[in-house]
């Protein structure tokens, strides 16, 4: 359908990013630039600057291009009332809206078989949720915190992402 927009309790605009097929992810606030969207039709990130839309291009990974899985994998889009951050191909950019370009965020040491998931900017620092997993595709978690493993079970150690997200988005409001 795409965006809508709600006056006094009722429809008062629709955005449409075009005529057919017009779905969109988000919306994420961002003080400099209002609101951006993820047009899934085309995968492009939207940018509404209180006046009209803006197709914005997606930062270029360090090494030049997004594998299939990396475009089927997506981005992570993350606000505050400092900025707009995403995170995709195992590589984080922070908007800046003066400039209207992505800035590389510093990465951190990752070990070979670690994976940048997301960031969380709080009190000016940088909050990186990694992966580390050895072939992830090789285990198998059950919803009750056990993994399966080659040969056996192994005790798994569920962490309750939501818990974890309300932590750091108050964390971050502070």
């Amino acid at each position: 359908m795409g965006l809508l927009e709600i006056e006094g309790g009722a429809v008062a605009k629709l955005f449409q990013m075009q005529k057919s097929d017009s779905v969109v992810s988000g919306p994420w606030f961002d003080r400099a630039d209002n609101f951006w969207v993820i047009d899934e039709h085309t995968h492009e990130l939207l940018n509404f600057n209180g006046s009209g839309w803006q197709r914005i291009s997606m930062p270029q990974p360090p090494k030049e291009y997004y594998s299939r899985g990396e475009v089927l994998e997506g981005i992570k889009p993350v606000s505050t009332d400092a900025g707009f951050w995403l995170t995709a191909a195992g590589a984080a950019w922070r908007w800046d809206a003066k400039t209207r370009t992505w800035i590389a965020e510093p990465q951190p040491q990752l070990n070979v078989d670690d994976t940048l998931l997301g960031v969380l900017p709080i009190r000016g620092e940088m909050a990186y949720i990694i992966r580390h997993e050895l072939l992830p595709f090789l285990i198998h978690c059950s919803p009750i915190g056990r993994c399966r493993g080659r040969e056996s079970w192994l005790r798994g150690h569920p962490i309750h992402l939501l818990q974890v997200l309300h932590m750091l988005q108050a964390l971050a409001s502070e």
